[in-house]
């Protein structure tokens, strides 16, 4: 699958309003609903950019010409990958959290907590796709979400 530059932007200016409309409504009832409400739009602009970013990995996999080239590129690649695990982690681990929170009828702090770790992960994981080549269509989205978490979130990870 081929994404031009118009599709990218898409794909962009959609995850870039998922986000805000959950940051700037609160999407829930409670605390602990917009937590889970942004932990959902956060894994769904990951996992779009995921799926643009396999594609640039292939087509660039794809122009490699000789062997020193394609050991350059694998290096490329696994910092990507590696950036994705994390973001991926820490996003299962916030949604862990606010399950703990849910079944101990926490509120307030709680789904904060969850959160605070998912931002510096996503800021990593948006500068490792802009070294990496990735449209800025796909990087700013993930840059802007963080910034709207951090409106929601203080303090700092701590693991």
């Amino acid at each position: 699958m081929t994404h031009d530059r118009e599709s990218l932007g898409r794909i962009g200016l959609v995850i870039l309003a998922l986000v805000a409309h959950t940051a700037l409504t609160g999407c829930g009832a409670t605390a602990l609903d917009r937590g889970r409400t942004a932990v959902a739009t956060t894994a769904r602009a990951v996992a779009a950019a995921d799926a643009v970013a396999a594609d640039v990995i292939e087509r660039r996999f794809a122009a490699v010409e000789t062997p020193e080239d394609l050991e350059r590129e694998r290096e490329r690649a696994e910092r990507v990958v590696r950036a994705f695990t994390s973001a991926h982690a820490v996003i299962v681990a916030a949604d862990t959290t606010l399950d703990v929170a849910e079944t101990a009828g926490a509120e307030g702090a709680s789904w904060q907590d969850a959160l605070v770790c998912v931002m510096p992960a996503l800021l990593h994981l948006a500068d490792v796709l802009a070294a990496y080549g990735v449209p800025d269509a796909v990087t700013e989205p993930l840059r802007f979400a963080v910034g709207l978490l951090s409106g929601f979130v203080d303090g700092e990870c701590r693991s």
